[in-house]
């Protein structure tokens, strides 16, 4: 037996949603020299429940300027409600919801002369901030966007620092 199924026409497509665009983004990145011992990063945004922004640091294996998924060794960033980190190494993962109120994320770490982490603190994370995840062979930093707008990146090492913005 058999059923015949019903055709559907579409006429028209729904208008294009611009609020659901991804910007990715790979910059070059390096946690400064030995003698530079305070590294800060700082996001800041208008979180809503229905954007995304991640930072994800890794080493560029492969040298082709792309992080890939492989290569990334930690994210943090904001998705959908929640700010997070991600470290893929140890498999630790921390989740703070329903902060939509916090538009800013200030991440300090303090580092050895050999490059170790001395402290680290997050004012969004209150004392779950990871000390594994820091690596001196970090040198590429993969932005990933997705419905955010206006969001401003900063990464600054002591005295020689690194400023990023994106817009």
């Amino acid at each position: 037996m058999l059923l015949a199924a019903k055709k559907i026409v579409v006429e028209q497509l729904p208008e294009e949603n611009r609020h659901l665009v991804e910007v990715e983004t790979n910059v070059a990145f390096s946690v400064g020299s030995p003698s530079e011992n305070k590294w800060t990063f700082t996001i800041e945004l208008a979180p809503s429940v229905s954007n995304c922004f991640e930072v994800v640091f890794g080493v560029d294996k492969n040298s082709d300027e792309v992080l890939g998924l492989e290569e990334g060794r930690f994210c943090v960033g904001w998705d959908c409600g929640e700010w997070f980190w991600r470290d893929r190494y140890t498999g630790e993962v921390c989740n703070l919801a329903g902060a939509t109120g916090l538009r800013k994320l200030d991440w300090v770490m303090l580092l050895n002369g050999d490059k170790t982490v001395r402290s680290v603190s997050c004012d969004v994370f209150d004392g779950n901030s990871p000390k594994s995840f820091f690596d001196s062979n970090v040198d590429l930093m993969r932005i990933v966007s997705r419905s955010a707008d206006n969001v401003r990146v900063e990464s600054k090492i002591l005295l020689t620092g690194f400023s990023l913005f994106v817009r």
